[in-house]
């Protein structure tokens, strides 16, 4: 991933302690960690890569972008992270853990540029939101296409879970799709739960909850995930977006995700998924099982 860069220059320091945030980067404390490169220049934002809904939680929307390398223009994916002295250190805590999963399944970080309010964090370039690829794809998706983005993405989220890592932030708004090769990518994440309340697991929604990312609840948002891709990117429910009405029914215990319009063997891994927490499947499980899956798919 490349070592620690120089210091920015200009009017991009410091008025967030900065030093604290470089320090951190290049510092003895992180001596074992793979270092995330810190660029000189910052990166060029154009859109968000997300084109047909905003992403659950939005903590690091990715937007196209590019950055500069030795004279040549290079197209990358960029995240605005913005921070403050409060938690300029939990935001360097991501992209720290970011630099430390290299894997085909998750989006690659080419590095970040501390600037005076954000952090930008640059990623490899993609084409296009998980999300997106579903809609524009819709029913012409075959069942051994589908059973193929979940083998990818339960891949993904294994090197994270192998990695010591939870994602918190995980929807088809924030995966990523690569066409060529076709690869789906897992995205950046938050290290905590920022995700709407359908997504999010109901033991994050009880009132005093804290909202650090953990496996249990990723596996949920899995679940939500896989109804998500059969149902071409639209969930079979009414009103998701409603966070007040979704977390009174999910802490309630007065909710069930229907998933009857899905294949048996799918169903079976989703319920799995909403589980109590403790009986939720992990990451190594679910990649095994939709890899299966996915080959014995004629």
């Amino acid at each position: 991933m490349g070592g620690c860069g120089s210091r920015p220059s200009g009017d991009d320091e410091d008025a967030l302690g900065l030093d604290v945030v470089m320090a951190a980067v290049c510092g003895e404390d992180n001596e074992d960690a793979q270092k995330p490169r810190i660029m000189t220049q910052r990166p060029t934002m154009g859109k968000p890569l997300c084109s047909t809904a905003k992403p659950a939680g939005g903590d690091l929307t990715l937007h196209t972008g590019s950055y500069m390398d030795q004279g040549y223009k290079i197209q990358c994916l960029v995240g605005k992270l913005q921070v403050s002295k409060d938690n300029n250190q939990e935001a360097l805590k991501a992209i720290v853990q970011m630099a430390q999963v290299q894997d085909t399944h998750v989006l690659k970080q080419i590095g970040f540029f501390p600037s005076n309010k954000a952090l930008f964090v640059l990623f490899e370039n993609g084409d296009k939101t998980l999300l997106d690829y579903l809609k524009e794809k819709g029913d012409s998706l075959s069942l051994k296409q589908r059973l193929k983005i979940l083998a990818d993405i339960s891949d993904g989220m294994a090197a994270l879970d192998d990695a010591g890592f939870a994602h918190g932030n995980l929807s088809c708004a924030t995966c990523v799709v690569e066409t060529s090769p076709l690869a789906f990518k897992v995205g950046p994440w938050a290290g905590r739960s920022v995700l709407n309340a359908i997504r999010t697991a109901p033991e994050l929604l009880q009132d005093g909850a804290d909202d650090a990312a953990t496996s249990h609840a990723d596996a949920w948002a899995f679940g939500v995930l896989v109804l998500e891709v059969f149902g071409c990117g639209v969930l079979p429910v009414d009103d998701p977006d409603n966070d007040e009405l979704w977390r009174d029914k999910i802490t309630a215990g007065d909710v069930t995700l229907p998933t009857d319009a899905l294949p048996t063997a799918v169903a079976a891994v989703v319920d799995a998924c909403f589980a109590a927490p403790d009986s939720r499947p992990d990451f190594f499980w679910l990649r095994a099982e939709f890899q299966d899956q996915y080959e014995q798919c004629t």
